[in-house]
Formats: structure tokens, C-alpha cells, sequence
């Protein structure tokens, strides 16, 4: 079967069990993959099991490990009051009146290590209390939020969707998340000029909510936000993988040997960095309320039965994206937009723009378009492409690119932040497609100033 016929037939085939049969993520994923080593003549059909299982537990070992650590930090930021006093700092900062750029710090700062949906719940009490406070500004610290949490849950890792991205693609992760943390600053700031025009545009948007929370005038939550851990214990569990990491990918770009450069190697590997997190987000909870070992151990045990799910997405993804791999589907689809003159940085932002409008979630969006791309970047083709790390941020940016109805993170803003349907489309979907869009073109810009050949 032709290559690009299996790519059709097996997107279209994991986007209609998404959408239309309602079936996991998971386990679309994986039909998806099975299907394609069944159409793939390379792989004999007795081998189609081996083949789906051995990929899926390639994937499992070089990200598993991170995603569950990275959400028991997260819960464990959430827990001890962490998040909420990095959220007081960044207010201490800017004040009230100019307190959309705190919630977007906060935003920005708390979705590396911590999931969208978690972030936001942190941020919109403090939010609300805002608003009670200044009576103004609701919709502006929401959208702030929305833009800050997008902007590093797609473009920076240890977040799944990046992370999986670097992995497949081949990209060092210290690399992902620096030029993921240059890319996310832009789109986030995109988004907080779309927040301020907004207000102006639509000053009485959400006006109900606004109305509710001035007659309650609940602001304790700002209260509880300021009494919490010290800030440097709480960006702790944050601050010490990126710098362990970063210092990683340093000591290799400059070249260094002998025993420092061995134990540099050893702390910045993204598992043991992130263990190195778990420790002091441990630490953190231990210092601030006293928890116990069983305290810690049902976080722990919540934690990871987050993260299997993520990780069994993620790791489907990885078998799907090998066995296109071995379909010779990304050789082919570099050629053809070879032909055609179609960028393969713009293909990769479109692919995945088509996906997250299709089936809803971002990261399935990224890791879809990083397997289908794997294959240009381990071929004869690779030597003429971008360097992998701004196909992976292109990616990434198509996957904000549009969140409607069938994304869990639309009706997660328009739930907590109580706002209508139409509300929520003006202010979650137009942000988000501004951060993603934004984004790619510092991508392109990126890529032009510094290709990294």
C-alpha cells in the first residue's frame, strides 16, 4: 500500500474513533499503530505484535519515568501552598492594576511542571479574589492565565506533549526546553496584548461572574496565597531540574571531559534531575505541613494514577509514529512537499493544527505530528531539514491551533472560570490560536537567525 494512503487512512481512522466512536486516546493510538504494521509490507504478520509492543515499550523508557515524577511535583506544588505563593510573588511585583502580568508569570512559571487543568484551578481563585479586590479586571487575569499556562504546556518540557517530541524527534532535551522557554515567552506575551485589547473590546464580557464576585468579595484566597512556604523553597522543585538539565546540555555543547563533565552528565539526565524535584517537592511538603509518610504516599499513589493515562497516550503515540516510520511515510511526505515547495516547518504547524481541531487535545496533536515527522529526521532527507528542535516547536504551536468544543481545556476554562460558550470561544480559543500562531512564526524567525546546522 502506498505510503501516503496509510498516513490518510490511519489519521483519518484514529481521528474517527477519537471523535466519532469516543474511544481513549490510548487506545485509538494504538489501533492506529497496529493498523499501519498491518499494512506496512516490511513486517510480516506474525511480527505486527512484537513490532506495536516493542516501540510502545521504547517510548515507555525514555519518557515514563519523567511524567510520573513531573506530576507528583505538581501535586505536591499544589499541596504544600507552593504554587500559590509563586503566584503572590509575581502579584508583590506587579500590583493590582497591572496584575494580569503576575497571573500570566504565574501561569507561565507553574505549567512546566504541572498540567493545564491543574494550573488553572490554582489561578482562578486568586483571580477572583483580584477582581473582588480592584473591583476590575476579571476577564484581563483570566485571559492572562489561559495564555501564560497554554504558551509552556505545549512548548516547554517535562510536559508530556514537547517531551515526546524531543524524544521521537532525537532532540536533547536541555535544547527542547531552551528554545522552548525563548518560543513560549513569545507566544505567552501575544497572548496577554490579545487579553488587554479584549477588555477594551468587550469591556462587559463576563459580566455575571464579575457581578458574582464583587457581591461575595471573596478574597481569601490571596490571603491564604501570601501566607504560604517561603518562594525560594517553593520555585525549589521547579528551578532545580531546568538548571540541572540545562547544565547538562552546556558541559556537552562545550565540549568538556574527565570525571566533572561524567557526574554533569549523570545529575542532567532528565530522570535523575526530575527525581532530584521529587526530593525537594518531598522536602516542601514535609517543611510546610508537616506531612507524613502516608500523607505522601497517597499523593504519590494520586500522582501516578494521573500520569499512567498520559503515559499510555504518549507511549501509543510513540508505537504509532514507529510504525509510520517504517511505512516509509516520512521519507514520502518530505518528498512530496519537496515537490510541491511546502515547507516541512509550516507542514508540521499545519498537520498539527488539523489534528487538535479534529480530535481535541493538543498533546496527542504534538506527539501524531512528531511520529509522522520521525521519520524525515532518521533519512536520507534529515540533512536538508530544519533542525529537529523547531519542527518539534512548529508542532507544538499547531496544537493550540483551534481548541473548540471536543478539547477537554475549552470546557475546563468555561467550567472554573464560569464563563458562557460564547465567552470562552472569545477569550480561551482566539488565545490560544494567538499563542500557537505567534509561537511558530518566532519559530520561522528562529530558524532563519540561528538554523543550528
Amino acid at each position: 500500500m502506498p505510503p501516503l494512503l496509510i498516513l490518510a487512512g490511519s489519521v483519518a481512522l484514529v481521528i474517527g474513533l477519537i471523535v466519532w466512536a469516543r474511544l481513549h486516546a490510548f487506545l485509538a493510538l494504538l489501533i492506529g499503530a497496529t493498523c499501519v504494521a498491518l499494512a506496512t509490507p516490511v513486517i510480516t504478520l506474525a511480527d505486527v505484535p512484537l513490532a506495536v509492543t516493542t516501540e510502545f515499550g521504547a517510548v515507555v523508557g525514555r519518557i515514563g519515568v519523567i511524567i510520573a515524577l513531573a506530576s507528583f511535583i505538581g501535586i505536591g506544588l499544589q499541596q504544600s501552598g507552593g504554587a500559590a505563593r509563586i503566584g503572590a510573588f509575581f502579584l508583590s511585583l506587579t500590583g493590582q492594576r497591572r496584575g494580569h502580568y503576575a497571573m500570566a508569570a504565574s501561569g507561565y512559571v507553574l505549567s512546566i511542571p504541572v498540567f493545564f487543568d491543574t494550573v488553572f484551578y490554582l489561578l482562578v481563585p486568586l483571580a477572583r479574589a483580584m477582581h473582588a479586590s480592584a473591583r476590575w479586571g476579571y476577564p484581563l487575569y483570566l485571559t492572562a492565565v489561559m495564555a501564560g499556562a497554554a504558551a509552556t504546556h505545549v512548548f516547554v518540557p517535562p510536559t508530556p506533549g514537547p517531551l515526546a517530541a524531543a524524544s521521537q524527534l532525537g532532540v536533547d532535551l536541555g535544547l527542547m526546553i531552551v528554545m522552548g522557554v525563548i518560543v513560549s515567552m513569545v507566544g505567552c506575551t501575544c497572548g496577554v496584548a490579545y487579553a488587554r485589547w479584549a477588555l477594551r473590546r468587550w469591556p462587559s464580557i463576563a459580566s455575571g461572574v464579575q457581578e458574582e464576585i464583587e457581591v461575595s468579595a471573596a478574597a481569601a484566597p490571596v490571603a491564604a496565597a501570601v501566607s504560604g512556604p517561603g518562594l525560594a523553597l517553593s520555585l525549589l522543585p521547579i528551578a532545580l531540574p531546568l538548571v540541572l538539565i540545562a547544565s547538562r546540555t552546556a558541559s556537552t555543547a562545550m565540549g568538556l571531559t574527565g570525571p566533572l563533565a561524567s557526574v554533569i552528565a549523570f545529575v542532567g539526565d532528565a530522570n535523575i534531575a526530575l527525581f532530584g524535584a521529587t526530593l525537594a517537592t518531598v522536602y516542601l511538603l514535609v517543611a510546610t505541613r508537616r506531612a507524613s509518610r502516608q500523607e505522601i504516599a497517597r499523593m504519590a499513589e494520586s500522582a501516578f494514577e494521573s500520569a499512567g493515562t498520559i503515559i499510555l497516550i504518549t507511549a501509543a503515540g510513540g508505537a504509532y509514529g514507529a510504525m509510520l516510520t517504517r511505512a516509509q511515510v516520512g521519507a514520502t511526505l518530505a518528498d512530496e512537499a519537496a515537490a510541491v515547495g511546502l515547507p516541512l516547518l509550516l507542514m508540521a504547524f499545519l498537520l498539527a493544527s488539523l489534528l487538535k481541531v479534529a480530535q481535541g487535545s493538543s498533546t496527542v496533536a504534538i506527539i501524531t505530528t512528531a511520529s509522522v515527522l520521525a521519520a524525515t529526521y532518521s533519512g536520507p532527507a534529515a540533512a536538508a531539514a530544519p533542525h529537529p528542535v523547531y519542527a518539534a516547536l512548529a508542532a507544538a504551536g499547531g496544537s493550540l491551533v483551534v481548541s473548540w468544543m471536543n478539547d477537554s481545556g475549552f470546557w475546563i476554562v468555561a467550567r472554573m472560570g464560569r464563563l458562557t460558550t460564547a465567552e470562552t470561544l472569545r477569550l480561551w480559543t482566539v488565545t490560544a490560536a494567538i499563542v500557537g500562531t505567534s509561537g511558530f512564526l518566532a519559530v520561522l524567525l528562529l530558524e532563519f537567525l540561528l538554523p543550528l546546522r
